[in-house]
C-alpha cells in the first residue's frame, strides 16, 4: 500500500523531539516512562517476560533523526523502541518481526498465527489490524486507559466503549496541489484562499480546465487498478453528504444515497471532461505519486506527504480541502490511523506487560513516529511537541475544522469492503455500470459482507 509512501520525502523537522523520547526514555525513574506507564524500577526483581512485537516495515521510519544509526534498516524502529522499553524494565525483553509494508498486507503474520504462534502486540493501521478482533483475538483495553488519559486523546479517536486499540498517529486525505504549476500558468487566483483552503465543485472544475494540458500536465489523476488508495477516490463522496454507513454500530451500508450519486456523477464527470488521466481502470496510486514527481499533475488527491518532493524537485505544494457542492457547508475528511493492538493470552500478567507496552509508545514515541510518517499525533499533550510546517499546520487545522469521516476502518471487513469498491469503480470508470447501478450492486455486496 502506497498511503504512507513518502519514505524518502519525510516533510516535518524531528530533530526537536529527540530531546524529548531522551528524556522520557531516561533511566532515572523519576523521569522514565516507566512510572508513566504503571511499570516499576527496581522491575528486574519481576518474573522475566518475553514480547513478540510485530509491526509494518515502512520505509519512511528509516534513519529517525537522533537514532539514524539504529535506524538504517527498514523496521529497526521496532528493536529501537524495543529496546528502550527493556532498559526502563529489564524484566521484559523481545522478539521482533517487521512485516513487508510494500505489499501492503499482514501475509507474513498471519501465516505465524495460522500456525498457532500468536504475537503479543501489532503496531499497523486500524484497517489491517481490524481482522484480528474480528477473529477475537485481540485483548480489551478499556481498564488500561484512565480518564485523564482518555480526554488527552482527539475526540473521536477513541471509542466510547470496548477499546481495542491504542491510536499512535492519523493523517487525512487532502488534495494536494503542485502550486507552481498554476502561478506558471498565471492562474494561482482559481486555488482557494490560504486562510480558507476550501472550493466548491464549480470553482474545483474551472482550475482544473484552466490548468489542463494534456500530455504535459494533466489536472487531476483517478485510478482503480488495485484497492490501494482507494480512500483518494471516495474523499469527493464525503463533501456531497455522502456515508459509507448508516448507522452507529456499521451494521448496514448506506453509500447507495441521494448524495452517493450525486458524488459518483462528479467524479465520473471529470473523467467525460478530458479533466483526468485517460484509462484510469489501469491506473494506481504509484501512477499518481510518478505524474506528480514529473509535474506532469497539477492536483493530487493524497495524505499530505509532497512537500520534501516538492523541494527536491523545484516546485511548491499547497495542500487544500476536496470540493464541496455550493449548498454544502463542510468537507469531512477520510483519515489513516496507526496503532497498536494487544494480543488475547493465557497468561494475564502478558496481557498486562503488552498494553503497558503499548501505552508506552503511544506516550513517548508518538510525536517522533508521527513526525517521520508526515502525521498528527492524537494525543493533545502531544501537540506542542511537533514541529510542524506551515502547510502541516494548516492541514491539521483543516482537519479540525472540517471533521472526519468514519469510513470503517475498524472493521473486520473492512478490506473486503474496499476490494468491493474498487471493483465498483473500474466498472463506473469503464462505462459498465451507471453511478446507481454501481452502487446499488455496492450496497448489496457489502451487506453480505456484514452479516456474514
Amino acid at each position: 500500500m502506497r498511503t504512507f509512501r513518502a519514505g524518502m520525502y519525510a516533510i516535518i523537522a524531528v530533530v526537536g523531539l529527540i530531546v524529548f523520547v531522551l528524556a522520557g526514555c531516561s533511566k532515572d525513574a523519576s523521569n522514565s516512562p516507566a512510572n508513566t506507564n504503571g511499570s516499576q524500577s527496581g522491575s528486574d526483581t519481576k518474573s522475566k517476560i518475553k514480547l513478540k512485537l510485530v509491526g509494518q516495515g515502512y520505509s519512511n521510519l528509516t534513519k529517525i533523526p537522533g537514532f539514524e544509526d539504529r535506524t538504517a534498516n527498514v523496521g529497526d524502529y521496532l528493536r529501537l523502541i524495543a529496546d528502550e522499553y527493556t532498559k526502563l524494565n529489564p524484566h521484559v525483553t523481545f522478539d521482533v518481526l517487521s512485516l513487508n509494508a510494500a505489499d501492503g498486507t499482514t501475509q507474513q503474520l498471519d501465516v505465524e498465527i495460522a500456525s498457532g504462534k500468536l504475537p503479543n502486540v501489532l503496531f499497523d493501521s486500524e484497517g489491517r489490524s481490524a481482522k484480528y478482533r474480528g477473529m477475537g483475538l485481540t485483548a480489551a483495553l478499556d481498564g488500561y486507559l484512565s480518564a485523564d488519559e482518555r480526554s488527552d486523546f482527539i475526540a473521536g479517536s477513541l471509542p466510547e466503549r470496548d477499546l481495542w486499540r491504542i491510536p499512535v498517529y492519523t493523517t487525512p486525505k487532502v488534495m494536494a496541489i503542485n502550486k507552481t504549476l498554476f502561478e506558471k500558468a498565471g492562474l494561482v487566483n482559481l486555488l482557494p484562499d490560504p486562510s480558507v483552503r476550501k472550493w466548491t465543485t464549480d470553482e474545483y472544475v474551472k482550475a482544473l480546465k484552466a490548468i489542463n494540458s494534456p500530455p504535459n500536465v494533466y489536472s487531476t489523476i483517478l485510478f482503480a487498478k488495485t484497492q490501494s488508495a482507494a480512500e483518494s477516490i471516495m474523499g469527493y463522496l464525503w463533501p456531497f453528504g455522502a456515508q459509507m454507513f448508516n448507522s452507529p454500530d456499521f451494521s448496514k451500508a448506506a453509500l447507495n444515497s441521494p448524495e452517493g450519486v450525486k458524488g459518483t456523477q462528479f467524479i465520473l464527470s471529470l473523467l467525460d471532461q478530458g479533466l483526468a488521466v485517460p484509462a484510469p481502470a489501469a491506473l494506481t496510486d504509484d501512477d499518481m505519486w510518478a505524474l506528480f514527481e514529473k509535474q506532469q499533475l497539477a492536483i493530487a488527491p493524497e495524505v499530505p506527504v509532497f512537500e520534501s518532493m516538492g523541494k527536491e524537485k523545484g516546485f511548491e505544494v499547497y495542500y487544500v480541502a476536496y470540493p464541496a457542492p455550493a449548498d454544502k457547508k463542510s468537507s469531512p475528511m477520510g483519515v489513516f490511523t496507526d496503532n497498536l493492538i494487544v494480543f488475547e493470552n493465557k497468561d494475564p500478567k502478558v496481557v498486562e506487560e503488552s498494553a503497558k507496552f503499548a501505552k508506552y509508545v503511544s506516550e513517548q514515541w508518538g510525536p517522533i513516529l508521527a513526525a517521520a510518517r508526515n502525521s498528527f499525533p492524537l494525543r493533545k499533550s502531544q501537540m506542542d511537541k511537533m514541529n510542524l510546517s506551515a502547510e502541516q499546520q494548516a492541514v491539521y487545522k483543516l482537519m479540525s475544522q472540517e471533521g472526519i469521516m468514519n469510513i470503517g476502518q475498524g472493521l473486520s471487513q473492512y478490506a473486503d469492503i474496499r476490494e468491493l469498491y474498487k471493483n465498483m469503480n473500474q466498472a463506473l470508470f469503464t462505462k459498465h455500470q451507471t453511478p446507481e447501478e454501481a452502487l446499488k450492486w455496492f450496497e448489496a455486496e457489502v451487506n453480505k459482507i456484514l452479516t456474514r
